[in-house]
C-alpha cells in the first residue's frame, strides 16, 4: 500500500515538471512579433483596418507609405 503512494506521488510529480517545462518554453511573444498592428483605413472600401496588413472586407494589401 506505501509503495504505490509513492509511485502515484511520483509520477503526478513528473507530469507537473513536464508541465512546467513545457509551459516555460512557450514563448508568447514569438507569436505576435511580424504582426503589424498599425491601424489604416482601405483605399478601396474605405474600412478602417485595425490589425494587419490586408483588408478582411475587400481583400486588398496595404499601401507603403
Amino acid at each position: 500500500m506505501g509503495l504505490s503512494l509513492y509511485i502515484i506521488a511520483f509520477v503526478i510529480f513528473i507530469f507537473i515538471a513536464v508541465v512546467a517545462i513545457i509551459a516555460q518554453s512557450n514563448n508568447s511573444e514569438k507569436y505576435y512579433s511580424d504582426l503589424d498592428i498599425d491601424e489604416w483605413d482601405c483605399h478601396e472600401c474605405g474600412y478602417h483596418v485595425q490589425v494587419g496588413n490586408i483588408c478582411i472586407y475587400c481583400n486588398t494589401k496595404k499601401h507603403k507609405n
